[in-house]
């Protein structure tokens, strides 16, 4: 709600939920669609080696802003705010220094323009969520105006990585499994791994890109990584600390593309009607009812059929806000919708993924040190079948197997086999299925290996 400062009209009066209660009146109060507008959001790209952040998203609307403070406060316990490295990812507005702990000074923002502030935060607890208070004043032809706003924003992750490394000889298989790490799907829209000056990757491409990912159908990443040979040992200890490699995810919430979708097919019907000025206020009552009216089973269903279902919504979500307008307009307002909703029983969700929604998770890897690698073949021999017609065997027929073993210092960086020990000892044991095979021979072993 965007207010004249020095207007005290409204002091002690009681307001809850943006409502001024007067006796038994309800008056119903929201921002015009052109008047200033700030957002708060958590920052869409996450390295998980770094600090997060949260960004406040300021536009302008209709005003010439001449200048303004920014006052963010905490009001969540345990989380910490570091106002003073706050700094500008787009827009062209100057921060200016700030006498007052906790706000950030701005310079001129031009009518219809938009600004993007980016903070760093930091949480001395286990918090799920983080709840915070964003007031703004600026001040337009000398005359001071408020902006306040309070946000709850998740916190937590809403997708998993997990990784496997299955090491051979000379070749790393790293097996990345990236899962929902709630019930809401997600989609992929690209990841990538670069490859290093100690460390060649291969990745295979995305195809069909975005793929919709679900609670119970996790996506598999195989990466092949191969060690760059180096010449000598100092150029192999020079690149020990190149040793991390980056796995970049691009992807988003599928609550959030439902919700942008209904979004922009409400304000273009809206625009293109009579209340087009109560655009700010029927999208946010959208937006809440989104959160409680879909199910896990909606948004799985809309994540594989690429479709909404408007039935989904309650016929009376608006009431709660219509019910605050004037009684000619609140009919009119109400036949309106409920013509819109019975006329798109259901809209299509884009096949692109929103540039609004587009998430990065950068996910931080160090390949480990292994002194020795030890791998095993086992290698049959004895069936029947040529080349061509393949190798088979009969149920119950005793197969001989030959049992190759092979060990590598490829993965250390100890180059210097004067120092280490020259002989090895290595165990091995041949296990199997009691039910499926019957072992013979000697399944256990020791041997020594001369380095």
């Amino acid at each position: 709600m965007s207010a004249p400062t020095n207007d005290a009209s409204s002091d002690g009066l009681p307001i809850s939920d943006g409502v001024l209660q007067l006796n038994s009146t309800r008056v119903l109060v929201w921002p015009d669609k052109a008047a200033l507008e700030a957002r708060l959001t958590l920052c869409k790209f996450i390295h998980l080696g770094k600090p997060r952040s949260i960004e406040v998203l300021i536009s302008s609307g209709r005003n010439k802003v001449s200048h303004g403070r920014v006052s963010i406060r905490a009001c969540s316990a345990g989380l910490r705010l570091h106002t003073a490295e706050t700094n500008i990812v787009s827009g062209n507005c100057v921060i200016l220094r700030s006498a007052q702990a906790g706000s950030i000074d701005f310079g001129t923002m031009d009518a219809r323009s938009k600004t993007t502030l980016r903070m760093p935060y930091g949480i001395d607890s286990d918090l799920s969520e983080i709840k915070i208070r964003v007031d703004v004043s600026y001040t337009v032809e000398e005359v001071g105006y408020q902006f306040n706003c309070t946000e709850e924003l998740p916190i937590r992750l809403p997708l998993s990585v997990n990784v496997q490394d299955n090491f051979q000889a000379r070749v790393l298989f790293s097996n990345f499994k990236v899962d929902t790490a709630n019930s809401i799907p997600m989609r992929i829209g690209d990841y990538t791994m670069h490859s290093t000056k100690a460390f060649q990757v291969t990745l295979p491409a995305l195809s069909n890109a975005p793929l919709t990912i679900f609670a119970r159908q996790p996506l598999s990443l195989v990466a092949q990584i191969r060690q760059r040979r180096q010449e000598t040992s100092d150029t192999l200890m020079s690149l020990s600390k190149e040793k991390t490699l980056m796995l970049r995810i691009q992807y988003a919430c599928l609550d959030q593309e439902i919700g942008t979708t209904l979004e922009n097919a409400l304000l273009e019907a809206l625009n293109e009607s009579e209340f087009g000025d109560l655009s700010r206020l029927l999208v946010t009552v959208l937006g809440k009812a989104l959160l409680s009216a879909l199910s896990p089973q909606d948004l799985e269903t809309t994540g594989l059929l690429g479709e909404i279902q408007m039935s989904s919504f309650e016929q009376d979500l608006w009431q709660s806000v219509l019910n605050g307008l004037h009684p000619d307009r609140r009919d009119k307002t109400a036949q309106w919708l409920a013509k819109w909703q019975a006329e798109n029983p259901v809209i299509v969700l884009p096949q692109a993924i929103d540039s609004r929604n587009v998430l990065g998770l950068t996910v931080p890897f160090e390949i480990p040190e292994i002194p020795v690698v030890v791998t095993g073949r086992l290698e049959t021999f004895g069936c029947g079948g040529g080349p061509e017609e393949g190798r088979f065997a009969a149920i119950d027929q005793s197969l001989l197997a030959d049992l190759s073993l092979c060990y590598s210092r490829h993965w250390s960086k100890h180059t210097d086999v004067a120092s280490e020990c020259k002989s090895l000892s290595i165990k091995y044991e041949v296990q199997a299925s009691s039910e499926q095979w019957l072992v013979g021979g000697q399944r256990k072993g020791q041997f020594t290996a001369e380095v």
